[in-house]
Formats: structure tokens, C-alpha cells, sequence
């Protein structure tokens, strides 16, 4: 077990004592029910025209900007990943602890730290976790002030989803009108101003319903849609499909690579995920819609192959899932503009939360009930209504819980290797059993995604122009 040497040879300098703590090298698998949690100190670095702060909070709660901007008399905002970086390259550690000596920068600490006996901080090397007594810990920052700067999460819960439908349609309306009373309308949709389906997504989606659908009347929908037509034939043409020789036209794709299903799907999730606008904004730090979507989908086609017969859920609708996880986030960008800005900074300096968790406290609705619900107005399956209202639910077993469990695990697994949002890469193993899955076969299955990251970053990239 190791220490940053930068920060053994202050502690020592100090004459402080500590313990290294080896159960705490993951945080993923521990909850709030976990007291250790709330003894976790995070450490976030802002800045201003006047210069830069160091921020101390407990783990296991949500940092309030307003609170914090309130406190200090500033506008304070999250300072940029390459920034961290130089700082932790400076005083030699891989991770920043919650030390403001090593730093030498203003510090405000939030107030609940202070009523603890004692409190766990990063290393700064391997993962490690160091305890020492808080009295001690105030020795290292003197000067630090304490302000009530954090709200307390759910950390547990904030995955679970047990609203129905019209909960969630009642949720959101509310939320669009406390932000813009104006834009009361007596229908959600016309309330949230939601742009109209493409006419090439309306005919695909009522294919689905059609006994006689065939690949004749498939690809004669999406040939009416040029761009929709080049994406279909430009996919099937990746490396990551081996297809036999050049695929020249939509029923190439169909015929020879990747099949009725597979591009009934495809071609309605791409559709889909056009609709609605890409955002100008973004959190800092975080990974593209499309390129998340493309790397998640991906998992779950190779995923939903390993699945025994018996268990297995429909190739084409998980694929279509994994696609359009994440479309809540362009609806949250689209419906509340003036109001993105501010939850794509919290997204920022929460990272350690579910994005789930920030979306209410920011705007009072997630992206997976939205999400959601816009699967039901669009008359989706409810098989991808509830796999995007579950996903992050590792525990949910109901109605077409294989759609929900499998995002939840691509997206877990993908976060253990540095790809994506997910708040966390725990896996618990009764998830595993409910798929028919075992871990090592799992990770064999995203190893051999991540092989072909360049190819599948080309396709997201293609989506993204």
C-alpha cells in the first residue's frame, strides 16, 4: 500500500499520524447506507477571475454551486481537467487529495466535515485511501473556511424508478412549468414543444406493427431519407461488421450484413437520435452522446449473444436500447436551455454522483423519465421504455428487466476501462445471474469492443457531422 510521497513528507513534517485503509481502494460497491461514505472527502478545484479555490465535501453529497457562490460572494466555476492535471503533475500525486497545503490554494470546506472524529482522504497514488483525526486534518488547512455548501443524496435509491407512466408525465410537466409558466399548455408535448418525428421514423416505426414488413418495404423508407440511407449503408460497411466485399445500397445491408431487424432498428434509433438537437454545451470531461451510445450499443450486441436462448431479449430492440440510452440528456438540453448551462457544471463537480441524482436536484426531473415518457409519446416498444426508465437500476427485475440490466451492465464494465458517464463500474452478481452472464465471459466480450474503439469512434464521429 502507498502514499504520494509529496503528501507522507507533509504529514510527517506535521508530526500527524495516519492510517492507510485497504477497503477503501474501491467506493463503487458502497452505498449511503455505508457510513463510510459521509467520512470520504472529495476535493474539486474552482476558479474565478480572482483566482483559484480548493473545495472540500463529503463523498456522499451533491455540491451546491448556488450555495457555494451564495457563501463566498463569487461566481465561481469548475476548472478544466487539464488544469487538475498541471496541479496534480506540480506536487507529484495521481489523484488530488483533500490537502490544501499541498495545493497552497484558498480553501472552503464544507461545515458537516468538521462534526466527524475523523475522515478518510485520497493518497493521491494507487487508489489509496489515508484516515486521520479531523483535529489533525485542520491542521493542514488553518485557514480554511467552513460554509454549508453540499445537499445531501440518496446515493442508494436515486437509480430506482417506481413512478408510473403518468407520475412521470405529471413530473415533468411540472418541472418544464416551474422553470417557464408561460409554456403551459394543456398537452405535455405541446408544453415541452417537442420537434415532430421525421417522416421516415413514423413509417419505420408503424413497420414495426405491419405482418407484411419485409426488406423491400424497409429499405424503400429509408432510401426516401438520403442522410439516413448513407448512415445505414455506411455502418454496415465498418470493419466491426466483416461484411463480405462492398455494400453498395440499404438492401445490401440488409441482405448481406446485417440483417431485417438489425437495420429496422438501427435506422429508427438513428432517426431517432436526429430529432432532437445536439447541445452546444456540455460538461466538461464527459463523453459525447453519440460516441457513448455507438461504444454502449456495441457492448450490448455482443452481450445479448452470450445470453442463453431461454433469456435472451430481442438482438435488435437491446441494440436499439443501447442506442438511445441517453436520449433524456438531449431532451433535458432541448426543453430547459436556459437551465442546461447550470446542470451541465454540476454534472462537473459531481462526478462521483449518478447523473440521475444531479438531473433532480438541478432541474427536478432525470433524463430517464423523460426519456422515457418521449419513448411512450413516440409509441415505442415497452420493451426500450422500461430498458432506458431502469437503467440504473442494477436490482430491477421486472417487466423486460434484461433491456434495462444489459445497459446498466454495458455501461458499468465500460467506465472500469475510462469510457463513458457512469457514475460507477460495481457490478452486483445478482445481475449476472438474472442474465444468464458470468463475469469473465463479460469482460472477454468488452475486450473485443474495445479492440475496435477507432472503428467505432469513426461511426460516431460520422453521427456527429
Amino acid at each position: 500500500m502507498s502514499i504520494a510521497a509529496s503528501l507522507k513528507l507533509l504529514l510527517t513534517k506535521n508530526q500527524i499520524e495516519y492510517t492507510i485503509e485497504e477497503e477503501l481502494q474501491n467506493l463503487d460497491g458502497f452505498t449511503q447506507e455505508d457510513q463510510v461514505l459521509r467520512h470520504c472527502t472529495r476535493s474539486t478545484i474552482l476558479g474565478d477571475q480572482i483566482g483559484k479555490v480548493q473545495v472540500i465535501t463529503p463523498y456522499n453529497s451533491f455540491l451546491d454551486l448556488t450555495l457555494l457562490n451564495n457563501a463566498t460572494g463569487r461566481a465561481l466555476t469548475p476548472s478544466k481537467q487539464d488544469t487538475i492535471t498541471r496541479i496534480c503533475q506540480t506536487i507529484n500525486v495521481e489523484t488530488l487529495p483533500a490537502v490544501p497545503a499541498l495545493t497552497r490554494l484558498e480553501v472552503i470546506i464544507d461545515k458537516s466535515l468538521l462534526e466527524l472524529p475523523y475522515l478518510y482522504i485520497e493518497s493521491g497514488k494507487d487508489n489509496n485511501w489515508i484516515r486521520l483525526d479531523t483535529r489533525d486534518f485542520m491542521k493542514l488547512c488553518p485557514k480554511a473556511r467552513p460554509e454549508e455548501i453540499t445537499a445531501q443524496v440518496d446515493i442508494r435509491n436515486c437509480g430506482i424508478q417506481n413512478t408510473t407512466t403518468d407520475q412521470d408525465r405529471a413530473s415533468i410537466q411540472n418541472a418544464v412549468v416551474a422553470f417557464n409558466p408561460t409554456r403551459m399548455k394543456q398537452r405535455l408535448e405541446e408544453t415541452m414543444e417537442i420537434p415532430p418525428l421525421p417522416t421516415s421514423a413514423q413509417q419505420i416505426i408503424r413497420l414495426r406493427t405491419d405482418p407484411s414488413a419485409d426488406i423491400d418495404k424497409l429499405t424503400g423508407i429509408i432510401e426516401t431519407d438520403p442522410s439516413l440511407a448513407a448512415q445505414i449503408v455506411s455502418w454496415a460497411s465498418s470493419p466491426i461488421y466483416n461484411p463480405p466485399g462492398t455494400v453498395r445500397s440499404v438492401h445490401d445491408a440488409c441482405m448481406r450484413v446485417l440483417g431485417f431487424d438489425m437495420v429496422l432498428n438501427l435506422s429508427l434509433g438513428l432517426s431517432l437520435g436526429k430529432t432532437l438537437p445536439m447541445p452546444k454545451d456540455g460538461p466538461n470531461g464527459y463523453t459525447p452522446f453519440w460516441y457513448e451510445s455507438v461504444f454502449v450499443a456495441a457492448c450490448i450486441g455482443g452481450l445479448v449473444t452470450a445470453i442463453p436462448r431461454e433469456k435472451r431479449p430481442s438482438f435488435g430492440l437491446s441494440y436499439l436500447s443501447g442506442l438511445l440510452h441517453e436520449i433524456g440528456y438531449l431532451v433535458l438540453a432541448y426543453v430547459f436551455p436556459p437551465h442546461f448551462e447550470k446542470l451541465c457544471r454540476h454534472l462537473e463537480v459531481n462526478r462521483h454522483l449518478p447523473d440521475v441524482a444531479i438531473d433532480d436536484k438541478v432541474v427536478n426531473v432525470n433524463r430517464y423519465q423523460i426519456g422515457s415518457w418521449l419513448m411512450n409519446y413516440w409509441q415505442m416498444p415497452e420493451e426500450i421504455c422500461c430498458g432506458l426508465k431502469h437503467q440504473l437500476d442494477p436490482n430491477y427485475d421486472g417487466k423486460f428487466h434484461a433491456y434495462a440490466n444489459l445497459i446498466y451492465l454495458a455501461k458499468a464494465k465500460l467506465k472500469e476501462r475510462g469510457i463513458g458517464n457512469a457514475a460507477s463500474g460495481y457490478v452486483p452478481p445478482e445481475l449476472y445471474d438474472r442474465l444468464g452472464l458470468k463475469a469473465e465471459n463479460v469482460d472477454e466480450i468488452i475486450e473485443k469492443v474495445i479492440e475496435s474503439s477507432n472503428d467505432l469512434k469513426n461511426m460516431a464521429q460520422a453521427l456527429m457531422k
